[in-house]
């Protein structure tokens, strides 16, 4: 699947596709959200859970490296660097 394929399809398909494709790689905390992020093919995906009413609120693909600088912190930027080539 494409980045464009799946940002043309619905939240809910989004997040079936992260779980069943996608590879774990960190999780942060943003306005009240848990943000996990995952590598699935050959982009990322995050997916936001807002936890006070157990709520998915967006499910989002990229390819911008810029969106990566959030979980510096978290990951070892060499190894998601691997992950792109």
């Amino acid at each position: 699947m494409t980045l464009y394929d799946f940002n043309g399809i619905n939240l809910d398909e989004r997040a079936q596709t992260v779980w069943k494709h996608g590879t774990f790689l960190t999780t942060r905390s943003a306005w009240g959200c848990r943000i996990t992020l995952y590598h699935v093919g050959d982009f990322f995906a995050e997916v936001w859970h807002e936890p006070r009413h157990n709520h998915i609120v967006l499910v989002r693909g990229f390819k911008n490296k810029a969106l990566l600088d959030a979980y510096t912190d978290q990951v070892d930027l060499v190894e998601i660097a691997e992950i792109l080539n």
